[in-house]
């Protein structure tokens, strides 16, 4: 009462309440349009593409170069901060809606805006990600810790 509601705790006790309820869901999907959508990466971008397509009822299929999905989100943020099965839980959330997800691909060698476009996409999105730090610039960067 009269204080500030965290939004980020109460999404995630919320989350958490779904989860272990087994009532993890997601809003109705829209009636299918018909068209394909490719997603290159399964990171947070990939993952929250393929999310607002598929409820809008876009046939969704995601192309990830790792072998599971989240991009950082899985290989990046410990366990501990993220737990799998959460993750888990939000990747089966997709294919529940009826994305699919192919892991183990990678863009440029095994498929090409080219192929996708002769696989019937009607449109790519590019969420690659960034999996190298970037260099600050500053003098003494490069020194041994």
């Amino acid at each position: 009462m009269d204080a500030p509601l965290s939004i980020c705790a109460t999404k995630r006790f919320l989350g958490d309440w779904e989860l272990q309820r087994g009532e993890f869901k997601h809003p109705p999907v829209k009636d299918p349009r018909g068209k394909k959508v490719a997603i290159v990466g399964a990171g947070p971008a990939g993952l929250s593409a393929a999310y607002y397509l598929a409820l809008e009822g876009y046939a969704v299929t995601i192309f990830e170069k790792l072998p599971v999905a989240g991009g950082m989100l899985a290989v990046g943020i410990p366990s501990y901060r993220l737990p799998r099965d959460i993750l888990r839980a939000e990747v089966d959330n997709l294919k529940s809606m009826g994305v699919t997800l192919h892991t183990g691909i990678t863009f440029g060698k095994d498929l090409t805006f080219d192929s996708l476009e002769a696989d019937g996409f009607s449109a790519t999105f590019v969420g690659i990600g960034l999996h190298n730090s970037t260099r600050l610039g500053v003098e003494g960067e490069d020194l041994k810790a």
